[in-house]
């Protein structure tokens, strides 16, 4: 595949604010001892958040010993300002990658088999503190490890290395969320996150068994109406008991059905009611029957109550002496009277 940029290489200067001037960029250039007659081209790149400018050299073996000796990360100073500059080969898109949050005894091996997957490593090492700028602090390793490589696919804000939760960020990275590395959303309003689902609502199949129950229809049962009344009522009181306790079916009399009088044999009369006497007598005499008539009460003559109608509404009533009810004697009402009072007989 043939080279974009022939003969090119950029030189990154990072985010810088205000923006260096071209004459601190050539005098950058010329620090690194580059001859004239080796240059051909010097130019601002303007397709970028950062200050990068690309050199263009006359041939190619110029070009690839200029990368084996410079490119990396160099530190200098410019217009009167500390500036980490990034020299790469124009036509690789390096990637000058930051990992926190992983001890700094571990293998390196562990970390360029993990972002394998994300392109071409290129250098990885250790970025340490300035001990030059401050006689206090240690000459150890920091915070960040600097992978410089190739990407290929973005890298996610967060990957795992090994048995550790790293941090990752680079030039042009898309963030990601933290819990499912999806681009469209972070970790606060994740939805796999239980206070971010929707409750769903799950009806449970009823498990009852339902029994089907046959109703059999009942046909009433007509009795004739002229047997005895005796011998009718029983009937039908045993069948409104059976009918309760879920027995036999109740006893229904049609009313179409009326009772049939029969022609043969006449209306029979109750004869009324007699009591006999036990025989307290010799056997010869004949028994004594005792007729029981019912009989009505005399309750006199009742007489009208008139009230006067002058009288204060608010008064009771009475009635005159006159006018009171006066019962009429008759020898059925009336009792006997004794005359004379028997003495008592004393106590024994």
């Amino acid at each position: 595949m043939a080279a974009k940029w022939l003969n090119s290489v950029d030189v990154d200067f990072g985010v810088q604010f205000p923006r260096l001037s071209m004459r601190a960029v050539h005098g950058f250039v010329r620090s690194l001892k580059v001859e004239p007659q080796d240059l051909l081209g010097l130019v601002a790149v303007l397709d970028t958040r950062n200050q990068v400018a690309r050199i263009t050299f006359t041939t190619e073996a110029y070009t690839s010993n200029f990368l084996s000796q410079h490119s990396g990360i160099v530190r200098t100073e410019l217009e009167g300002k500390e500036v980490n500059v990034v020299i790469r080969d124009s036509n690789i898109p390096e990637k000058f990658v930051r990992i926190a949050g992983i001890p700094q005894n571990l293998d390196l091996g562990v970390v360029k088999t993990r972002l394998k997957e994300f392109g071409t490593i290129i250098d990885a090492r250790w970025e340490r503190y300035r001990v030059a700028e401050d006689d206090v602090l240690y000459p150890v390793l920091a915070t960040w490890m600097i992978v410089r490589m190739t990407l290929t696919k973005n890298i996610p804000s967060y990957i795992t290395i090994g048995s550790y939760r790293a941090m990752v960020k680079y030039e042009g990275q898309k963030p990601t969320c933290r819990l499912c590395d999806d681009e469209t959303h972070f970790s606060y309003n994740c939805p796999t996150l239980r206070r971010n689902k929707e409750p769903i609502i799950v009806q449970k199949p009823s498990n009852k068994m339902t029994k089907k129950t046959e109703t059999v229809p009942e046909k009433p049962v007509t009795l004739p109406l002229d047997v005895d009344p005796m011998v009718s009522k029983a009937l039908l009181e045993c069948g409104l008991q059976s009918s309760l306790s879920g027995g036999t079916p109740n006893l229904e009399i049609s009313p179409t059905e009326q009772p049939v009088k029969s022609t043969d044999d006449p209306p029979r009369q109750t004869p009324p009611a007699q009591m006999i006497i036990p025989e307290t007598q010799p056997d010869d005499s004949e028994p004594m029957t005792i007729s029981m008539e019912p009989v009505e009460p005399n309750l006199g003559e009742v007489e009208s109550m008139e009230t006067d109608k002058t009288s204060d509404h608010l008064k009771v009533p009475t009635v005159p002496q006159s006018k009171r009810f006066k019962p009429t004697l008759t020898p059925q009402n009336s009792r006997p009277t004794l005359s004379t009072s028997q003495p008592k007989k004393p106590f024994k």
